[in-house]
């Protein structure tokens, strides 16, 4: 693929020298009268050159401001990441030193009942006790605290837009990618599935979200019903695209652990397979 779009950058060169020598061709009778052929095509050679050159260094100066712009990008959606992260640490530790309050008077209150004999009363009430404290909480989705934020987050986002979030994450804590490129891989490939589901209408939205650990490589899999490629202004690999950054994350944090993204739509089912490599 690369290949190919050096093709097309260098195009323009063939095109244009071609006019050129097109031009210098047709007015040979013209030039040889009164500049003598080889001035000529001297100055036309020196002409060419000197654009060639220009348009090259034109393409580096692109591409360089281009990877500045996508590090950049890439920087401040670690930030994000974190900024959320920490966000999310403060409010749950509010939120624990709520319930704490709040369970030591209910606890009381269930002792007195079982004192009482209302063994029943009793276990009802510690029913309804587990579960306010599970709904203020939130579940627990994976022992790497970092990854486990995200996925909170992402979790109360589909349920506040009507998405059942299917999620089965088990990474340990001490992990040997960075934790800040698990939170983006995570984050991009649930925000890009939120976008896709929220076009759809008529069908059931739901996301699954699946990981799992062979040999030295971490696969993370995310599916999602979505469109049909044919209906949207977009390719399918665009449906991974997050306000047009999703896809170029995940394929740096790729090629960073040594890995792939490969992206398929089959049968209304968009599906997306990150594979990172790591050490042991």
């Amino acid at each position: 693929r690369k290949f190919s779009v050096w093709i097309l950058c260098f195009l323009p060169i063939l095109i244009s020298q071609g006019i050129i020598l097109n031009l210098i061709t047709r007015m040979r009778p013209y030039t040889n009268s009164v500049l003598g052929m080889d001035s000529a095509f001297t100055v036309a050679f020196l002409t060419s050159v000197a654009a060639d050159i220009g348009f090259l260094y034109g393409i580096k100066r692109i591409q360089k401001a281009e990877r500045l712009q996508g590090q950049i990008r890439f920087v401040e959606e670690q930030l994000t990441i974190q900024n959320n992260y920490y966000q999310q640490m403060q409010e749950n530790i509010l939120t624990i030193n709520q319930i704490r309050h709040d369970l030591t008077n209910q606890l009381q209150a269930a002792y007195a009942l079982l004192e009482r004999g209302e063994d029943d009363k009793a276990r009802s009430h510690l029913d309804q006790l587990q579960n306010v404290v599970q709904d203020r909480v939130g579940p627990r989705f994976c022992p790497n605290l970092m990854v486990d934020a995200v996925l909170s987050e992402k979790f109360r986002l589909c349920r506040d837009n009507g998405i059942r979030l299917d999620i089965n994450a088990q990474l340990p804590h001490d992990f040997p990618i960075d934790s800040t490129h698990l939170c983006s891989a995570f984050s991009n490939l649930l925000d890009n599935s939120i976008h896709a589901v929220r076009n759809i209408s008529n069908r059931e939205k739901y996301i699954e979200l699946r990981t799992a650990l062979n040999a030295e490589y971490l696969i993370i899999r995310c599916t999602n019903p979505a469109l049909p490629p044919i209906l949207q202004k977009n390719s399918a690999q665009d449906l991974l695209r997050s306000h047009g950054l999703g896809l170029d994350i995940l394929r740096r944090i790729a090629q960073e652990y040594d890995g792939s993204l490969d992206t398929l739509y089959r049968d209304g089912l968009f599906e997306a397979v990150l594979i990172l490599k790591f050490t042991k």
